[in-house]
C-alpha cells in the first residue's frame, strides 16, 4: 500500500541519516527474541488477533516514537535531521479518533463472536503479549 511504502521510504531515511546504506548494512542476522517477536505477529491465523496485532505495533510505534522525539540526544544522533527524523515524528501527530490503532482495534472487535468482557481481556491478552515480545527483543539488541 502507499502508506507502507511511505513508511518503508521514511525508516530509509533513518537510516541513511544514520550513516547506513541499503542494503549492504541490513544484512544482519535476527535475534532470537526479535524472530519471536516477529513470530508472534506474522503467524496469527484468526482476523482479530491479526488487527490486534496490528493495535499492538502502532502502540509500540506510537509511544516510543513520542519519547524518542522528546529527546535532545536521540534527535542529535540524527543531527536534527527532518527526513531522518520523520518516521518518527509522523508517529506523535495525533489522529484523534481515526487513529490507525483506533481502527484496527474496532476491526479486531468486530471479528470477536463475544462482545463482553472476555473481548476486551482476550484483547489485552494478545496486545501485551505482542509488547512483551516487542520489550524482549530490544533488550537482547542492548
Amino acid at each position: 500500500s502507499e502508506d507502507e511504502k511511505s513508511h518503508r521510504a521514511l525508516w530509509l531515511d533513518s537510516s541513511a541519516a544514520l550513516g547506513l546504506e541499503y542494503p549492504k548494512d541490513f544484512n544482519r542476522p535476527i535475534t532470537p527474541e526479535t524472530q519471536a517477536w516477529i513470530d508472534s505477529i506474522t503467524k496469527k491465523t484468526d482476523p482479530a488477533d491479526m488487527f490486534l496485532a496490528f493495535v499492538a505495533i502502532e502502540f509500540i510505534a506510537e509511544s516510543i516514537s513520542k519519547n524518542l522525539v522528546q529527546s535532545e540526544q536521540f534527535k542529535n544522533t540524527f543531527g536534527n535531521s527532518k527526513s531522518g527524523l520523520g518516521w518518527f515524528t509522523v508517529h506523535t501527530v495525533d489522529h484523534g479518533e481515526i487513529s490507525h490503532a483506533n481502527l484496527e482495534l474496532h476491526l479486531s472487535l468486530a471479528f470477536r463472536p463475544e462482545t463482553d468482557e472476555s473481548a476486551h481481556k482476550s484483547a489485552e491478552r494478545v496486545i501485551l503479549g505482542i509488547v512483551d515480545k516487542f520489550l524482549a527483543a530490544a533488550n537482547a539488541c542492548v
